[in-house]
């Protein structure tokens, strides 16, 4: 009878511990699809890539220890979609310069949010919210052109997903919003002028 506490206490810490979930780095590595047209012509156009974000936290997978199952870019955010822009440009047709080599334009594409959600209201399984919002900047002579794109997705799973799940699906948000600003006719107009 005197064990009775002790199993009590051993079986209340094994399943606290059961609801703690570990931190996850994910590689961002969004993959765009080719474009279908040659639009750019050979234009130049340097690309250029600024975090803003306030945390280099994506996001939390909830859990009894939130604020310790973080998730976070094991690579740098910019450079990962700087390559992802910049391959998606040349199969526009730009020609794509680096450094201060003289360009037609310059790109900057601006990472204002980058999050994952876990909200708390699943009566089963888990529910994961990812949003994305970028913004773009094209200066061309003393011409300037600005536009944003925001992308929101909802998904359930019946367990916490793994860091190759979630890596997916940051991907998979990063490169819907990238897709989205190379898809704005009006951004095209202005980077062909």
């Amino acid at each position: 009878m005197k064990r009775l506490p002790q199993l009590i206490a051993l079986l209340m810490a094994a399943l606290l511990a059961g609801c703690a979930l570990s931190p996850q780095q994910v590689t961002i590595a969004p993959q765009l699809a080719p474009a279908d047209s040659n639009i750019g012509a050979g234009r130049s156009v340097r690309v250029v890539v600024e975090d803003r974000r306030e945390s280099p936290v994506i996001g939390h997978r909830g859990g009894v220890y939130a604020d310790t199952s973080n998730i976070t870019a094991a690579n740098d955010i910019g450079q990962a979609l700087a390559r992802a822009a910049e391959q998606k440009l040349r199969s526009m047709g730009f020609a794509v310069v680096s450094g201060f080599a003289p360009a037609d334009s310059e790109l900057r594409v601006v990472v204002d949010t980058l999050s994952y959600q876990h909200p708390d209201k699943a009566a089963v399984g888990y529910d994961v919210e990812l949003l994305s919002v970028l913004g773009a900047e094209v200066q061309r002579s003393e011409q300037r052109y600005e536009g944003r794109y925001r992308v929101k997705t909802s998904r359930h799973f019946f367990n916490s997903p793994s860091a190759p799940h979630n890596e997916k699906l940051i991907n998979e948000v990063l490169a819907e919003t990238l897709e989205r600003l190379f898809a704005d006719a009006k951004l095209q107009a202005f980077m062909l002028r």
